[in-house]
């Protein structure tokens, strides 16, 4: 009895002195590993709904065995509901880490140096505590000075490329590791601007968005129009069209209109309002929508998606 008492206090011990080397954001994470040349180690989890991540926090988190620090800063989020109501902003932290690194399931397993920049991506696969860290050991230590390297040469556009094709061998094609690549190369290559446009509007970081949309609008202001009106229309789409506000929708579509876009971009702003008057059972107008759409369409499956609906629509009354 004194043996199970004294177990259940070291246990109770080792979860408080794990909490306290615990960060809750990737921030404090990297401004303590720059003073410990430690690597990152970040969790992701949700352990009221996702049995994976119950079992991760059964079997390893509060195994006696688990000691990462020792390698890693360690950064843990766990994204409950009860979390979400008590602590909405470290809630929101955990989301942003999926959104940074490009992972959308749980647990979220991510390792990176000491910047943020990530070698391994993955998640849980019921393995013991010592299964687990040893894994994570072996990326690190076969990842870690190669990464280094690569982003060493990654000095132009040709060459970040050059490191992408290698890093997404190792599935960490994300859009975080892109950022260090791309950014050397965004301010020559309109594809670069507009995908760190992309990457800063899934990040809710307004401010760099808004900085690379000026790049555009001084270099290529067509690819500015058209990357306005693709996220405008992206918007409207998550919005109106979720809320049936169809007249609505039409409103703010058609004022995209004035931009002017061409290509991909304008077949995607003609297809969206073909819907539009598609549920308003306009259907003059929307298949001509649609044609416009088609015509507008680069060779591709966006082309053939819409060339199926037109038939479609073409073949019905409305």
């Amino acid at each position: 009895m004194g043996y199970r008492i004294s177990c259940l206090l070291m246990l109770a011990v080792f979860a408080a002195c794990s909490a306290e080397r615990t960060h809750d954001s990737l921030d404090s994470a990297v401004k303590a590993a720059g003073s410990s040349a430690k690597d990152i180690l970040i969790i992701v989890s949700k352990s009221d709904e996702c049995h994976a991540c119950s079992q991760l926090e059964q079997n390893v988190l509060t195994n006696a065995a688990w000691n990462p620090w020792r390698l890693y800063e360690v950064v843990k989020v766990d994204m409950t509901e009860a979390l979400k109501k008590s602590d909405p902003e470290r809630w929101q932290g955990g989301r942003q880490l999926q959104a940074r690194y490009g992972a959308r399931w749980f647990p979220v397993i991510v390792l990176t140096d000491s910047r943020g920049l990530p070698y391994h991506i993955g998640g849980y696969n019921e393995a013991s505590a010592e299964e687990f860290f040893r894994t994570l050991e072996e990326r690190t230590r076969e990842r870690r000075p190669e990464l280094a390297a690569l982003l060493a040469k990654a000095t132009n556009g040709a060459k970040a490329r050059v490191a992408l094709t290698r890093l997404r061998e190792w599935g960490v094609d994300t859009a975080y590791h892109q950022l260090k690549a791309l950014a050397m190369g965004g301010s020559k290559d309109p594809e670069y601007a507009v995908e760190l446009v992309d990457y800063f509007t899934a990040l809710g970081d307004l401010s760099r968005r808004d900085q690379w949309l000026r790049v555009l609008e001084t270099g290529w202001p067509q690819v500015w129009r058209d990357t306005l009106v693709r996220q405008g229309v992206d918007e409207i789409e998550k919005t109106e069209f979720e809320r049936f506000e169809w007249k609505q929708a039409r409103v703010k579509l058609e004022r995209l209109l004035e931009r002017k876009p061409a290509g991909a971009a304008a077949s995607r702003l003609h297809a969206a309002l073909g819907e539009v008057a598609y549920q308003l059972r306009e259907r003059t107008t929307c298949i001509g929508h649609f044609t416009r759409a088609l015509e507008t369409a680069p060779p591709g499956s966006q082309r053939d998606s819409i060339a199926d609906r037109l038939r479609y629509l073409q073949s019905q009354q409305f």
